[in-house]
């Protein structure tokens, strides 16, 4: 896939419609990860590859379909429910599960407040900027979780929305396929930014957090950064999240 907007440092103006609450998105995808792995049971060949019969065949022909009975059986039974999220799970074999959040902050870059998938932090007091909610399972191709920034009515004090893209268990983000962020106008849909969180290079084996772009506001007018870099897991994401702005501005 192509990449869509400005490169990694950059400033591009944000365009949106000018009609509603004047609406931007970010989405983010990724590919689900089937968690019932079934083995490949072998069929029993009556010849060898020379033709010759094998004459424990009709010993073998009950296993065999005893097998398949199980693991039909299996297949009908409804699934674990899963365990409870953690940022600090220690099981790799967990299914893909990314989390999106808005970090808000002043012209200062004080932060403000944090809009993410919990319940809870679900919106912001002003109603003007919300999640779509937790999604577990991810979607290939579509957005899975999504945030909506309304520009009409905020808080004059929100100035600085810096998303970033958390993994919810141990897989680091170089274990989970087809990660696609994007900034779009909600009204048309259109893309301004896509990033393949994965795609271009393999993020470095320690990286559990991505930080996709800063949207900047003055006045009326609306601009984004492409940030597009990687973060360890213990992270304390108000400090760090001014440092690396503070430093795309200075650069």
């Amino acid at each position: 896939m192509t990449h869509i907007g400005p490169a990694k440092g950059k400033t591009a103006p944000l365009q949106l419609s000018t009609d509603g609450p004047s609406r931007f998105l970010v989405g983010l995808s990724w590919a689900p990860k089937d968690g019932r792995k079934r083995k490949k049971i072998e069929v029993p060949h009556l010849k060898d590859e020379n033709g010759n019969y094998d004459n424990l065949y009709f010993l073998k022909l009950p296993v065999y379909i005893g097998q398949v009975l199980v693991q039909g059986i299996v297949g009908l039974l409804p699934q674990k429910a899963a365990a409870p999220k953690s940022e600090n799970a220690a099981n790799p074999s967990d299914g893909h599960d990314l989390d999106l959040y808005c970090y808000i902050f002043d012209r200062n870059m004080q932060l403000y407040q944090v809009i993410g998938p919990k319940v809870g932090v679900l919106i912001d007091p002003s109603q003007k900027i919300y999640h779509s909610g937790e999604n577990q399972q991810g979607k290939q191709g579509n957005d899975a979780e999504q945030i909506f920034v309304e520009t009409r009515g905020l808080p004059p004090d929100y100035h600085n929305f810096i998303f970033v893209v958390k993994s919810a268990n141990s897989n680091a983000m170089s274990d989970i396929p087809e990660g696609i962020i994007r900034l779009a106008d909600s009204a048309s849909n259109t893309n301004a930014l896509e990033n393949h969180i994965a795609e271009k290079a393999q993020p470095p084996a320690n990286s559990f957090g991505y930080v996709f772009c800063c949207v900047t506001r003055e006045g009326d007018q609306w601009a984004f950064r492409n940030i597009d870099s990687f973060t360890g897991r213990t992270v304390d994401w108000s400090l760090m999240l001014p440092a690396i702005e503070w430093t795309k501005s200075a650069g």
